[in-house]
């Protein structure tokens, strides 16, 4: 099983979370080519036989940006490969984007930011000072283990001081960023997750299936219990409200099982859903729990680096 989230050229991409069209087109030649593309759904079907199809593989993407729509579907048509998206049902139809997104925005792609940056965060005051306000550093990614700016610092602080907070709280903290920034640039259209329409549109000929992933993409384990039933049980009732039909499927967000716990695997199956992913690599086999099932991750990898990739996830 294969973890994407976008299929865009956005910069800068601190999360590594893009995957260029053009790369993405060469995974799924390779896969029409040299492997057995097959649903989710199947897949389920296949787990309840005990009969999984030779060099199978499932792809999905994480979050429901718009780009999965205006991206991805044209590609996996072009080839007749089934995909599953996983929407953070929550943010469906508004003009607001993700955590990390939002982050980017004010923290690295504002024009300027204050001397001093000081924020109270789960009761206690965190600040930075940022000397100078040099943002020109687009391929700086997470996994780099510097900070070329102040900036680039404070963004990796808040990405990580955020993570377990609920989303009320979040929003709290992201108002507060926003309202500290002189001319903060506005929510970028082309990052949102999809609307009510987009999502019609998107699994209208069942090529592509529609999981949950929450309302708002929270950190399970780091939430009380009924925040937790509220995300998961919630997340299956929006989605089946606008699509018409039910929704069988979820993604544990973050996906570690530190992240997910066993109090959220055990919502899942009581809010009916029959499948399940985690974000933790590994091959899918007959004994593998269906609410809980590995997958790989897929970074913006060129075509021949991703077929030695694949090979080797069959190797292993």
């Amino acid at each position: 099983m294969l973890l994407y989230h976008r299929v865009a050229n956005y910069k800068p991409d601190p999360q590594i979370l893009c995957v260029s069209p053009n790369n993405f087109e060469k995974h799924l030649r390779e896969i029409k080519n040299h492997y057995c593309p097959i649903s989710l759904n199947y897949l389920q079907q296949c787990l309840e036989t005990g009969k999984l199809p030779r060099k199978g593989v499932v792809v999905t993407l994480d979050d429901g940006y718009l780009d999965n729509l205006c991206c991805a579907k044209p590609l996996l048509e072009q080839y007749g490969i089934p995909a599953t998206v996983f929407v953070v049902s929550g943010y469906i139809g508004k003009h607001e984007e993700l955590v990390s997104d939002a982050l980017e925005r004010l923290v690295l792609s504002s024009p300027a930011l204050p001397a001093r940056l000081n924020l109270t965060i789960s009761g206690r005051l965190y600040s930075w000072e940022f000397r100078n306000n040099e943002t020109n550093f687009p391929d700086w990614d997470i996994t780099q283990g510097y900070y070329p700016t102040a900036r680039h610092r404070c963004y990796a602080d808040l990405h990580k001081l955020l993570r377990p907070l609920n989303d009320d709280d979040r929003r709290q903290v992201i108002g507060e960023l926003s309202d500290v920034i002189q001319d903060p640039p506005p929510p970028r259209a082309e990052r949102r997750v999809m609307n009510a329409d987009e999502l019609l549109a998107l699994s209208n000929d069942g090529l592509v299936e529609v999981g949950a992933h929450t309302l708002s993409h929270v950190v399970l384990a780091a939430q009380p219990l009924q925040v937790q039933q509220s995300e998961i049980a919630g997340s299956k009732a929006s989605l089946e409200q606008i699509l018409g039909r039910p929704v069988a499927s979820f993604a544990y967000p973050y996906g570690g099982r530190e992240e997910v716990g066993s109090q959220a695997i055990n919502i899942v199956k009581q809010a009916g859903f029959q499948i399940a992913c985690a974000n933790e690599p590994g091959m899918v086999g007959k004994k593998s729990d269906p609410v809980f099932l590995p997958r790989f991750l897929v970074r913006n990898w060129d075509g021949d680096y991703f077929a030695g990739r694949l090979r080797s996830f069959f190797a292993e």
